[in-house]
């Protein structure tokens, strides 16, 4: 499942949901990304999200999502839907960066 916000005419998020892994359609990771101008998709994100969360609590036994350790605002967000922070992925990402993990069970 995935969706994009545009502003101005141009795509400026896109997020979503996939199967962790193909054997297990009950755990998904959420993610998200988007230009500068993320910060201006996220009320109509929001809004999207909490009108198909009847259909992620039925179909979504547990539902994670991985943040950049300096995305604040991602923190907050996805704090805001009820997530808890589980853990620190050290060296996670392409470069070396280190991640959170957050996790609704």
């Amino acid at each position: 499942m995935s969706w994009a916000v545009w502003l101005d005419g141009q795509p400026a998020a896109a997020y979503g949901f996939s199967y962790v892994t193909p054997f297990d359609r009950e755990r998904w990771q959420a993610w998200a990304f988007g230009t500068k101008d993320f910060k201006r998709c996220l009320p109509i994100m929001t809004r999207h999200l909490k009108s198909i969360r009847p259909i992620v609590e039925r179909d979504c036994r547990r539902l994670q999502a991985i943040a950049h350790v300096d995305h604040d605002v991602a923190h907050g967000w996805i704090e805001g839907f009820g997530a808890k922070r589980e853990g620190l992925l050290r060296s996670y990402g392409r470069n070396g960066e280190d991640f959170f993990v957050y996790g609704w069970a």
